[in-house]
């Protein structure tokens, strides 16, 4: 099913050369290659991609921005009316880990009806793929609540929690994103593909990576910090001791966002890792048990009804 193309009532004011230079640059360069990514910072993409192009000599931008269209997909790049101003946020993160931080993406592949402005009133919710029944209704309840206050989600489209937040949001009406590891046109996991099919009927598919890529390991990773540079602030439902959700966890708190969890039994692995991080990181993460919490820790009044809990509404 091929969907909606472009919001674009507004001109885009990216240079086209600089355009085709951004295409093609995200099918060669690793989201975690910072070095190369500076380089392109420092002197423009199109100057970059002079140099590289005499490697990739069969490599043309133009087909993937056929390809994209093809689907009803586009691409935005910084300049342009719809590219999102919170991604500027990812060149002075504070950065925790060992290698340096891999920054914004060069341009993003949108496939969607919803324009990514949006995503100025979104908050992330996130968590572990083998999700248990509680933390699944949680992320759902926690989706439709947000979309009913006109709040978008924006996920990961992964199983788990990422899924059951993505439906709780269509559920209630709301628009909503999820940022992909591969493609646009590559449904992943498959099983998702009606999900992904009805997310770009009603929010917008997001990826670094052009059309027909795989979604390999260091992308589902890298994808973690677009998530939660988009979002006002990250909710992790359920994660476990290790999750890959923590990374989220960690972006959040480089870009000094809020950063929310879910408590859960003791007893569940899979809460483990939501528990380690109100014990280790108690400075800046915040517990919450429904919709009331996640805007209140966003800085916006709790109702005078003081509800809490997961079937709190507006």
């Amino acid at each position: 099913m091929i969907a909606p193309v472009p919001p674009s009532s507004s001109p885009n004011t990216t240079d086209v050369t600089d355009r085709l230079a951004r295409a093609a640059l995200s099918r060669i360069l690793r989201p975690d290659d910072p070095h190369t990514i500076a380089l392109v910072r420092r002197h423009g993409a199109a100057e970059i991609w002079e140099r590289l192009r005499h490697d990739h000599p069969r490599l043309d931008p133009r087909r993937d921005l056929d390809e994209a269209e093809r689907v009803g997909g586009r691409i935005i790049c910084p300049g342009d009316n719809e590219w999102p101003a919170s991604l500027l946020a990812l060149d002075q993160v504070n950065h925790t880990g060992p290698q340096p931080a891999p920054g914004p993406p060069l341009a993003l592949w949108v496939r969607g009806a919803e324009s990514l402005s949006a995503a100025r009133r979104a908050v992330a919710v996130v968590g572990a793929r083998a999700a248990t029944d509680y933390g699944k209704y949680l992320a759902g309840d926690l989706g439709v609540a947000l979309a009913e206050r006109k709040w978008c989600v924006i996920s990961g489209a992964a199983f788990g929690i990422d899924a059951a937040a993505h439906r709780g949001s269509l559920a209630g009406g709301g628009p909503t994103f999820a940022v992909l590891a591969g493609g646009i046109d590559v449904p992943y996991p498959a099983a998702h593909a009606e999900l992904l099919d009805e997310i770009a009927h009603r929010g917008a598919l997001i990826s670094e990576a052009p059309p027909g890529s795989p979604p390999y390991r260091r992308r589902l990773l890298a994808r973690n910090r677009i998530i939660t540079a988009l979002a006002r602030g990250t909710v992790i439902v359920e994660a476990g001791y290790r999750s890959g959700a923590l990374n989220a966890a960690r972006h959040a708190r480089e870009l000094s966002k809020p950063l929310m969890v879910f408590p859960g039994p003791v007893t569940s692995a899979m809460s483990a890792g939501c528990h380690r991080l109100l014990r280790d990181h108690p400075e800046n993460t915040t517990l919450v048990t429904g919709v009331d919490d996640v805007l209140q820790a966003l800085g916006l009044p709790r109702p005078s009804s003081q509800s809490t809990g997961p079937h709190a509404r507006a």
